[in-house]
């Protein structure tokens, strides 16, 4: 999650966010082009439910833009106060780092959220990115990833008993020879007649 943010808010025009930040407006032609670019990025990130900019305005924290249709009931227009930040994400705000909290529910759902910065050419940040996704997603995921850690780690652990087995198998079958052909070879040295052997 936390690549994706970053790869999406390195693909943001940051000259269109930057103009957004300093002043937010629903309904310009700049908010119309960064909705654009988000619409872009929650459509190449399909199990993620939003993608938005949030910036600081003086001491509240505003969304940019989101990836919503303005006929959504989940639409954040321009300028719309984000009441739901936690201590992380102003953080992450104040000192451009990227992020990864959750689950965390706000008026929209329960989500795990990804944010990263978007910086302009002096590397200041003017807003971060975020992408969330559905909490039971981001669970779902876990635990597929578990599963499938499990199971190998079962495999390999199969894979060590039996070789480790074979390896005992191998070791009892080379004894039993060794002494069956030690016996053979005192039976032959110690014989008081001779052996022939005719092929």
């Amino acid at each position: 999650l936390l690549a994706r943010a970053r790869t999406a808010a390195a693909l943001i025009d940051t000259a269109a966010v930057t103009e957004l930040a300093a002043a937010p407006a629903a309904g310009g032609t700049v908010e119309q082009l960064v909705r654009a670019q988000l619409r872009v990025i929650r459509r190449a990130n399909q199990e993620c439910r939003f993608a938005y900019l949030l910036a600081r305005q003086g001491d509240r924290v505003v969304f940019l833009g989101d990836s919503e249709p303005e006929q959504s009931e989940d639409y954040s227009p321009s300028g719309q106060a984000y009441e739901e930040v936690s201590p992380e994400l102003a953080a992450a705000l104040r000192d451009g780092r990227t992020l990864v909290e959750g689950p965390l529910a706000d008026r929209w759902g329960n989500w795990v959220s990804g944010f990263a910065p978007v910086q302009n050419g002096e590397g200041h940040t003017v807003a971060v990115l975020g992408l969330d996704l559905a909490a039971e997603h981001w669970n779902r995921s876990i635990a597929v990833n578990r599963l499938l850690g499990i199971a190998c780690s079962s495999v390999l652990s199969l894979l060590t008993m039996s070789f480790t087995c074979a390896l005992y198998i191998f070791g009892v079958a080379s004894a039993t020879a060794r002494a069956s052909e030690q016996r053979l070879r005192m039976i032959f040295e110690n014989a008081p007649e001779a052996i022939f052997i005719i092929e």
